[in-house]
């Protein structure tokens, strides 16, 4: 279920900010993708959040989400990584990977994945993902002997 809220009240806490460039970065062949958005990254918003906080996880202009911290994990000297969930939705899931003025993530909930992936030329994109377009997985094998 996907929330909405007037732009005008919660944009200060926005994660996204429309962009005007486009990354370079060709995902034409990945048949997963189903749909692209090209962002800039409000990152002041991860910048010293506490268990609890909030923010407005706006992937697309239909798609937009609260998300709520669980924690904090420290990845390297200027890294971390962002875990929470969205509010009101059971068995979601954000990890966002945060390092060097880039940002990696995942959003999983029941029947919906997005993915945010730095896109080159300065710019983040977001991505829908069709999860039935994965191939198959193979079935468990025994090693060797």
């Amino acid at each position: 279920m996907t929330e909405t809220h007037p732009a005008g009240e919660y944009e200060a806490r926005f994660l996204f900010i429309e962009s005007d460039n486009q990354g370079t970065l060709d995902t034409s062949d990945d048949l997963t993708i189903i749909r692209t958005r090209f962002v800039d990254i409000n990152f002041d918003l991860l910048e010293g959040a506490e268990v609890g906080d909030a923010l407005i996880l706006n992937l697309f202009d239909d798609v937009i989400y609260t998300a709520i911290l669980d924690r904090v994990e420290a990845t390297n000297a200027d890294g971390y990584s962002w875990v929470g969930h969205l509010e009101g939705t059971d068995h979601s899931e954000l990890i966002l990977i945060v390092g060097g003025g880039q940002m990696a993530g995942n959003v999983t909930l029941p029947g919906a994945a997005y993915q945010v992936r730095f896109a080159g030329n300065g710019v983040h994109a977001i991505y829908g993902i069709d999860q039935s377009a994965f191939p198959p997985e193979d079935e468990p094998g025994l090693p060797d002997e």
